[in-house]
C-alpha cells in the first residue's frame, strides 16, 4: 500500500504582505507539510494538487477574518492516501495577539518585515529579524505550493538579515509572472508572505 502523509508540520501565524507592498497587519496561519509520492492533496479551503512521483514540500497560508486578540484558534489536517488510509496531525493552537513591531522583539521571537520591491522585477529583497542565533531556511513557492526555489539555508546570528530573489527557480530558468508564496523557516517556527513577481 502507499504510505499516508509524513512528516506533517503545522506551524506560524504572520504578518501578511499585500503583492502591492506594505503591511496589511492581517495575521494568517502558515500550514507547510511533506508529501509522499503518489498521494492526492485536499484540504478544507480544496487546494488540488496533481499526482507525482517525488516528495515536494508545500506552503499554504490562510487569511483570517473576524477574530479578536485573545481569540484561541484550533487547527489540523487530515490527508487520505489513494487507498484511503487517513492520517491526521494533532489539534494544534495559538491565541491571537496584537502584532508587533520591531521594536518589541525579545530574545524569542523573530519578525518577518516583507519583501522589497514588490511587486518586482527582476529582483526583490525579503527582510527578516531574529532575535536570537537559528538554523534558517527560506524557499519559495508558486500559488499551487510547489517548491520553486530554496533561496537559504544556514545559521544566522541575531539582528535583520536580507536574502535576495531574481526571479529564477533551483535550476536557473525564469519563472513566469505571477504571485510567490516565501516561507523562513527557523528552529521555532515558520513565518510566511506574498509576492508578486511582474514582467
Amino acid at each position: 500500500p502507499i504510505p499516508p502523509y509524513e512528516d506533517i508540520l503545522v506551524q506560524a501565524l504572520v504578518n501578511d504582505t499585500n503583492p502591492a507592498g506594505g503591511s496589511e497587519g492581517v495575521e494568517i496561519v502558515g500550514l507547510h507539510w511533506q508529501r509522499n509520492s503518489l498521494t492526492a492533496d485536499t484540504n478544507s479551503v480544496a487546494m488540488q494538487v496533481a499526482y507525482n512521483l517525488v516528495i515536494e514540500q508545500y506552503v499554504f497560508g490562510r487569511r483570517i477574518d473576524g477574530y479578536g486578540n485573545g481569540t484561541t484558534v484550533y487547527w489540523w489536517i487530515s490527508a487520505m492516501d489513494v487507498e484511503g488510509n487517513i492520517s491526521t496531525t494533532n489539534k494544534q493552537s495559538y491565541i491571537i495577539g496584537t502584532l508587533g513591531t520591531d521594536n518589541d522583539l525579545t530574545p524569542y521571537d523573530y519578525y518577518l518585515h516583507g519583501n522589497y520591491p514588490n511587486p518586482f522585477n527582476p529582483v526583490t529583497n525579503i527582510i527578516y529579524s531574529m532575535g536570537t542565533a537559528s538554523d534558517v531556511t527560506i524557499m519559495v513557492h508558486n500559488i499551487q505550493g510547489q517548491l520553486v526555489k530554496n533561496l537559504f539555508i544556514g545559521n544566522v546570528k541575531p539582528g535583520q538579515h536580507t536574502v535576495s530573489w531574481n526571479g529564477t527557480n533551483n535550476f536557473a530558468q525564469s519563472v513566469p509572472s505571477g504571485i510567490y508564496i516565501y516561507s523562513v523557516k527557523s528552529n521555532r517556527q515558520i513565518l510566511v508572505g506574498k509576492m508578486m513577481l511582474l514582467k
